[in-house]
């Protein structure tokens, strides 16, 4: 194991980890965004992934969250990237690297990521319709765990829908 993947592997916040049930910090599209959000965040479901460049797990997640990210542009859902690099061309070089299009929010001074304390990197955390923290996923999401969050995330749309017809 090298430096950098210990570094993926144990790059824990100081700050307390949000647990499940909790109400989750905005994300704000609008001051850092690294690729322009296609939709209006309001009262969707949303997978937001924390990553950063120099990790490779989290470099290894991306195509498959942006093809999530496709996925759902129809749905009441939405993934959001969340990256904490220090300067914003390592971020697009990833971007433009993998031609992904998800939205990303950069966040070099790690304040989102305070917030929310992901134990390692990548971590991704599923926000209902109502901003509540319903799962998380810590470590690399593959393809097996990618269809786990397809079904998370369909069961909080629905949830989400029921409660809109009450």
């Amino acid at each position: 194991m090298n430096l950098l993947t210990i570094l993926c592997l144990s790059s824990a916040s100081i700050a307390q980890a949000i647990e499940v049930g909790a109400t989750v910090p905005s994300v704000d599209l609008g001051a850092h965004m690294v690729t322009p959000a296609e939709t209006a965040l309001g009262d969707q479901v949303m997978l937001v992934n924390m990553w950063a460049s120099w990790c490779a797990p989290c470099r290894a997640e991306l195509p498959l969250l942006d093809a999530l990210h496709d996925e759902l542009s129809d749905s009441d859902a939405v993934v959001v990237g969340v990256n904490i690099d220090k300067r914003s061309q390592l971020v697009e070089r990833v971007l433009d690297r993998l031609g992904l299009d998800l939205p990303v929010v950069w966040d070099p001074d790690a304040k989102l990521v305070s917030q929310y304390g992901p134990a390692r990197m990548p971590t991704s955390y599923l926000v209902g319709a109502d901003g509540k923290l319903l799962k998380v996923y810590e470590g690399e999401l593959d393809a097996a765990g990618m269809s786990i969050v397809r079904a998370d995330i369909a069961a909080a749309v629905a949830a989400g829908e029921a409660v809109a017809t009450q």
